[in-house]
């Protein structure tokens, strides 16, 4: 009878342990498969991690690419009106600027400057000195009816003296005579516009150059430099100088 028992028990323990390793290997079977089935998870989760931010990327970019295209035009076409508006702009400053020259070389047109002329107190003393030179010196017709006005060229001491007058035609009577100022200090000239005083100074400087190679006929009238008659300029100076 006790041998029967013993036996039992010991088929009960051995029932047991089987069980017992039986469940452990399950647990271990089971914690396996759900570390690789975890692992699986990650991995598909940061291949759609990866997906999804180059899906954004990819949206980014196009989305950046259509902005700079759409930038790109609308900076296109403001350049483009700018372009049109300062070439406008430049075109009425053209056009004022030929107005403005136009007035200006109108209004000096009938004036003539005296240089070395003795200043006076006042403008009645001045303007009897510049009539008494005009009609004894020069021997003009005029009188104070063809001088409309009489000033300083600048605000120094010893300026030119500026004279305005009413026609051109005694402008012209004056110039003519102005030769007979060669014996005196005093010298004529008419009122250029800057411009044409700058382009005289560089034809002065050719004119010296040309006399000093022995060609005497040379004379500057206005703007243009005459050699034996004939007009010179840069271009053609050996065919006008023979």
């Amino acid at each position: 009878m006790c041998k029967t028992d013993l036996t039992l028990e010991s088929i009960a323990q051995l029932v047991k342990n089987a069980v017992v390793t039986a469940v452990q290997n399950f647990q271990k079977t089971v914690e396996s498969d759900n570390h690789e089935l975890i692992s699986q998870m990650k991995k598909n989760i940061e291949l759609i991690k990866i997906d999804v931010i180059n899906t954004i990327n990819e949206s980014t970019r196009k989305l950046i690419k259509q902005e700079v295209v759409l930038l790109k035009d609308t900076v296109g076409k403001i350049v483009a009106k700018v372009e049109t508006i300062c070439k406008d702009n430049t075109e009425k400053i053209e056009d004022y600027s030929k107005d403005i020259r136009h007035l200006i070389k109108k209004e000096k047109k009938k004036n003539i400057i005296l240089y070395n002329f003795p200043v006076k107190n006042n403008w009645k003393e001045r303007e009897t000195a510049v009539l008494s030179l005009l009609q004894d010196t020069l021997e003009t017709s005029c009188t104070l009816k063809d001088i409309d006005f009489i000033d300083n060229l600048r605000k120094t001491e010893n300026s030119p003296i500026r004279v305005g007058l009413t026609s051109w035609r005694m402008k012209m009577e004056i110039l003519k005579n102005r030769v007979k100022l060669w014996n005196t200090k005093i010298s004529m000239d008419e009122d250029y516009t800057r411009e044409a005083v700058q382009k005289r100074k560089e034809l002065k400087i050719i004119m010296k150059s040309l006399k000093e190679k022995g060609l005497q006929n040379v004379q500057l009238k206005h703007t243009t430099l005459y050699v034996n008659g004939k007009p010179w300029n840069q271009g053609t100076k050996e065919c006008n100088v023979k």
